[in-house]
């Protein structure tokens, strides 16, 4: 098998206004570049394409036009996946999704062309990049950086996974997986940013090709262990996580990368009932008044202002929900298990919450949020019972995730099976 790499910047120029938050935000300058990555496998006349972007998010619209484009072109993959990174300092207006319009802007079509020819020059210059590896893989705990957006001590997978791919006579390809909402930059930045990704970046000047994948980080981010909102916050917390890389990968053992393929699913999601967008706006004046008035006492703490800010959004993006739903009793929800040698990743289209994803039966399977499209947030059942910002923010009915987890379970043992007859068949062959 060989492997391929290559970026190519996508920063957009300033001025340009930002995505994430509620509210008019206006980019003044850059911080740190953005870039689409392409990750090319080669395993004897089959490719395999991963594409990450530093933005908020990539939907259907986008993954479905950028794989045509490539086909138009000749590239033939046997498997694409395109995976956003979800800065919130990147630009709007890269998603369809008319329910977070509010969040996400109306479509851009300039900007969308920009990077999906950018992503193209990525694409063609890691398959020239392509060459033989070895691959080690490594795992480190990271303190001080994910923490729950909702308690700071309940527990979680705080493990940053490396994979690192030595070539023979090219660079080597540092692909690294941690679940976290990368947004150390708040609503109030203007600057254009990678966000966390970059300050990681910032700290790994050694590895010249270098990957992010997230994880399940629907409920993660840097909420309760910030200490401001500044690039130089970002730095430090990258700093954390790079540190954590470098010193796992003294540790790394090596493993045979001797296969790879593809396997996609569907799933239906049963979506919730709504409520009247009456019932919801009073919810959202409602919200409205209890962040005024904490504004009015002149509260100091940061991260309660944050949480009640939280609570705007989450109750506006509802009735976004509402206004643009399509009746349909179910959601169709894409993704995909990538087998590569002895790892299986799962590449979804979700905000899936850490709780959730540490249900799947698969001590060595990744869970990869932002790939493929954009289908809101998959909370747990507690979510929904304490009434989270992020339960707010999803179309699916209470159980649902549990449900998913149930399935991906069914296809994982299935899985296992198949490869473990395959493996004992090789053996005795």
């Amino acid at each position: 098998m060989k492997i391929g790499f290559a970026q190519v910047e996508i920063t957009p120029k300033v001025g340009i206004e930002l995505a994430g938050y509620l509210g008019e935000r206006i980019s003044t300058k850059v911080d740190s570049p953005l870039y689409a990555k392409a990750l090319v496998f080669k395993e004897k006349n089959k490719q395999y394409l991963w594409l990450t972007l530093d933005i908020v998010a990539v939907d259907y619209h986008f993954y479905n036009e950028l794989k045509r484009e490539l086909e138009v072109r000749l590239y033939n993959f046997s498997d694409i996946q395109i995976i956003a990174t979800h800065t919130h300092s990147a630009p709007k207006g890269v998603c369809e999704t008319k329910s977070l319009q509010d969040l996400f802007g109306e479509v851009d079509v300039a900007f969308l062309r920009h990077l999906a020819i950018s992503s193209m020059r990525a694409v063609k210059n890691a398959v020239m990049d392509l060459d033989d590896f070895t691959c080690s893989v490594s795992q480190k705990e990271v303190q001080g950086v994910a923490a729950s957006r909702h308690d700071p001590y309940i527990p979680l997978d705080n493990v940053v996974t490396t994979f690192q791919f030595k070539r023979k006579e090219k660079e080597p390809i540092l692909l690294y997986h941690y679940p976290v909402h990368p947004t150390v930059l708040r609503a109030d930045s203007t600057v254009i940013s990678s966000d966390l990704v970059g300050g990681i970046a910032h700290h790994l000047p050694e590895f010249k090709n270098q990957m992010f994948l997230n994880g399940a980080s629907g409920n993660v981010s840097t909420r309760f262990t910030r200490k401001g909102s500044t690039t130089r916050e970002v730095k430090r917390l990258g700093k954390i996580v790079a540190t954590a890389i470098k010193e796992s990968l003294t540790e790394a053992r090596d493993v045979a990368m001797d296969e790879i393929y593809a396997l996609h699913y569907s799933y239906d999601m049963k979506k919730r009932e709504l409520p009247s967008l009456e019932v919801c706006e009073a919810q959202v004046q409602k919200a409205t008044k209890h962040l005024e008035q904490a504004i009015a006492d002149n509260l100091q703490d940061p991260m309660e202002i944050r949480f009640l800010q939280s609570i705007v959004e989450g109750e506006t993006m509802f009735c976004n929900l509402i206004k643009h739903d399509d009746g349909l009793p179910n959601q169709e929800i894409h993704f995909a298990i990538v087998v590569l040698g002895p790892i299986r990743f799962i590449f979804m289209p979700f905000e899936i919450f850490s709780t959730l994803a540490s249900k799947i039966d698969c001590d060595n399977c990744i869970v990869v949020n932002y790939a493929n499209g954009y289908e809101y947030y998959l909370p747990d059942k507690s979510a929904y019972e304490m009434e989270y910002y992020e339960a707010n923010m999803t179309y699916y009915e209470k159980g649902e995730g549990e449900g998913f987890i149930n399935f991906i379970n069914d296809k994982i043992h299935a899985l296992n099976k198949r490869l473990d007859k395959k493996h004992k068949e090789a053996a005795t062959s």
